[in-house]
């Protein structure tokens, strides 16, 4: 799956990083400074022949203008685990 990385937050090496360990084969990206205010015409000028999905973050999935667009957008789901507290396992927390 060829995808588009779309981001505009202030440090995106490491967002960039982790979807490179998951295997994303990345068809380009579009990177802009924090807090981004999208517009439509942006999203619109994307080669979306080029690539299967728009992978972005969860901050910036929100600010995006409403679609539809001509393919999936995503976003990676983030866990937190703390290690070194009590029942940080079994807390449910």
């Amino acid at each position: 799956m060829r995808v588009w990385v779309l981001a505009g937050i202030g440090a995106p090496d490491g967002f960039l990083q982790r979807l490179e360990r998951l295997g994303l084969n990345q068809a380009g990206r579009s990177l802009y400074p924090d807090h981004h205010a999208y517009r439509k015409e942006e999203l619109l000028a994307l080669p979306w022949n080029d690539f299967d999905c728009l992978v972005t973050t969860a901050k910036d999935l929100v600010r995006l203008p409403p679609g539809p667009w001509p393919r999936p957008v995503v976003y990676p789901k983030l866990e937190l685990k703390v290690k070194g507290f009590p029942d940080a396992d079994n807390s449910g927390h």
